[in-house]
Formats: C-alpha cells, structure tokens, sequence
C-alpha cells in the first residue's frame, strides 16, 4: 500500500506558496515481470527563474521513462531504477542547459554538506515476483546534477510487513507511541494495529488495515491545528489523500475513493 498527500508548495525568494492541494504523487510502474509505483517527496515540480511557470515536472518525467521501457526485461528493482534515472536526468540537464531554470533549489539535508537534494523517488512492488523497496535521489553539487539509490529492501522474511512513514516523526510518535488526546480523532484500530506492527515485526497487517492508518496519518499531519505540533515538516503535507495497492494478484490499483484528480500532472 502506498499513499500521498496531495500539496505541491511552490518555494521562492517570497517565501513558500501552495501551487496545488491535487498534485498526484503515486504513479503506477508496470511492464514485464513487474507492478510496482513510483511515490515523490521533495521538489517534484521545478519552475522558471520568474517563479511563474513549470519546467520540469519529475513525476511526469519518471512516469514518461518507465513507459518508455515497460518491454523490457528488469530483473530487479536497483536494474529498473539505474536504467530510467539516466533518462530522467538527460531530460533535466537538457532543461537547465537551455535556461529553462535559473537555479536548482538548495536542501543541505545529505550526510554530505556540498550535496543538495532535489527529490526523492521511492520505487515499492513487485520485480519478477519478489517484492522490492528502493529509493533514489537527485541531488546537485554547486548546480551539478547528480542521483544515487539507497540499498533495496526485498521485504523477506521478518521485516516483510516493514512500514515506512514519511512526514513528520513527531506526529508519527505522538499517534502511534503515545495516547496524547490532540490525535485521539485519528488514532483508529488500525494506528494501533501499525504501532504493534513496528514493535514487533512478526504481527501482521490487513491491507484494509494498512490503508486505514496511512489515510488517518496524512490526515493528521495535514490537520491545522495539529499541524502547529511541527510546522517545519507538516507546511508541506495537505490536499486530497491519494491511496494504491500493488499486489501479486491485481498488481497496481486504487483504493476506491482515493484516487488521484485526473487532470492533475497528466502524463
């Protein structure tokens, strides 16, 4: 199960605006031997040095060049991702050659302080019926565009049920490891279900279940007023839920009722 918020913030030397509370960003991934998607956080969208039109848009991007390559064969999902990341960024060194973007942003959020992140991509499903995570990162170094992937988790064995939250900590901690009462309208059966899951990686989870708590944590950390608890992590979070599932059976899916607005980032 993979779900999104739907908020894309736009960030200038004016500060952060809200350019959109329906951007979509969980994209099928689908061609042989796979069903998997792609999920984005970080800078999904680049605009022009004016700040008033959009150049480059990576969900659109990455969606074009696993397109481009659903005929072939991907053993893996570190093959797949080392295979449409070189496609992605030809496309947006074309871009920054032709001045299309004054200047890539800067986040100093690496382990090295010369590295800045762009985007991450998170790449979840299924790579010749093995189920895979993997994630991969553009970054620059002084306008120079780079990416690397962080190891594959294949999801085997005890850690096959291993959830991943992204947003904030600090409302992840306070709806699944505490009872603090500010959270009690989105702490349902199925956020204490993952609390137990994170204790104890054997306890097992229902999809619906699943699904459940990652609506009620995005709805939690886009809620205003609990949104204060860590304003720094949640401005970004908020807009239309969007919610899939990729299984072995009916590979990638929306949950019905959290499907992404077609018109949003069409590709």
């Amino acid at each position: 199960m993979v779900a999104a918020d739907g908020r894309d913030i736009l960030v200038s030397a004016n500060g952060c605006q809200i350019a959109s509370d329906q951007a979509q960003k969980i994209f099928p991934v689908q061609g042989v031997d796979r069903e998997a998607a792609f999920s984005f956080t970080g800078r999904t969208t680049l605009f022009d040095s004016a700040d008033q039109d959009e150049v480059f848009d990576f969900p659109r991007e990455f969606s074009m060049a696993a397109q481009n390559t659903r005929l072939d064969a991907m053993r893996d999902a570190g093959t797949f991702l080392s295979t449409v990341c070189p496609l992605v960024r030809e496309r947006l060194e074309s871009v920054v050659r032709g001045g299309g973007i004054g200047r890539l942003p800067s986040r100093s959020d690496r382990a090295n302080p010369s590295e800045h992140n762009i985007v991450t991509i998170h790449l979840d499903g299924y790579f010749s019926g093995y189920p895979a995570r993997m994630a991969a990162h553009f970054y620059h170094v002084q306008q120079q565009i780079s990416w690397d992937t962080n190891a594959d988790h294949t999801l085997e064995g005890l850690g096959r049920y291993w959830a991943r939250l992204l947003g904030s900590s600090k409302i992840r901690r306070l709806l699944f490891d505490t009872e603090d009462a500010r959270l009690s309208r989105y702490r349902t059966e199925a956020c204490r279900k993952a609390a137990a899951c994170y204790r104890d990686p054997s306890i097992s989870m229902a999809l619906q279940e699943a699904i459940d708590a990652g609506q009620h944590f995005i709805a939690a950390c886009s809620d205003d007023s609990i949104r204060e608890l860590d304003p720094e992590n949640c401005r970004g979070i908020g807009g239309r839920i969007h919610i899939a599932t990729i299984t072995p059976k009916d590979g990638f899916q929306w949950v019905h009722g959290f499907e992404p607005i077609p018109t949003a980032n069409p590709v």
